[in-house]
């Protein structure tokens, strides 16, 4: 979809929501990278970004935007690159990555263990509520529609 498109509608897919949040990054003096890869064991493809914040590096995943803006670092370690892209404001960079594999210290892996239950525990719990609250909320349209006036 071209970005134009996309700036109207925000819809779309993957591709479409991490080219806009890189060329947004950009735009804000961000060293960005558009990243394409896979996350997990997936077998299909998939697009995030990637940026440099105070010498920190982020991944930004624009679909998960409903869950926060931060995730597990042990969910970060999922995410393989393949290709990234950089723009440095006259070219455009391309890069090829091989595959790597991290295992954290033994030492971390306990703090990283309760980030992780703890922020999937909390969208579990995030999603009971809403569940119901939209179900409510359909059904209310649905079947008891307010009486017009005439």
């Amino acid at each position: 979809m071209p970005p134009e498109e996309f700036e109207k509608s925000h819809k779309g897919d993957c591709e479409d929501f991490s080219l806009y949040a890189w060329r947004q990054l950009i735009n804000m003096g961000y060293d960005a990278r558009f990243v394409g890869g896979r996350v997990g064991d997936s077998p299909s493809k998939h697009a995030w970004v990637t940026f440099v914040r105070d010498g920190d590096h982020f991944l930004l995943e624009p679909q998960a935007r409903y869950f926060g803006l931060r995730f597990p670092r042990l969910d970060a370690l999922r995410y393989q690159p393949d290709v990234s892209v950089t723009w440095d404001g006259d070219k455009v960079h391309f890069y090829f990555h091989q595959p790597r594999k991290f295992v954290p210290p033994l030492t971390q892996f306990p703090l990283l263990l309760c980030e992780w239950v703890f922020y999937h525990l909390g969208s579990l719990l995030y999603f009971l509520y809403l569940t119901p609250v939209a179900l409510a909320k359909f059904v209310r349209r649905k079947f008891f529609k307010p009486a017009k006036n005439s």
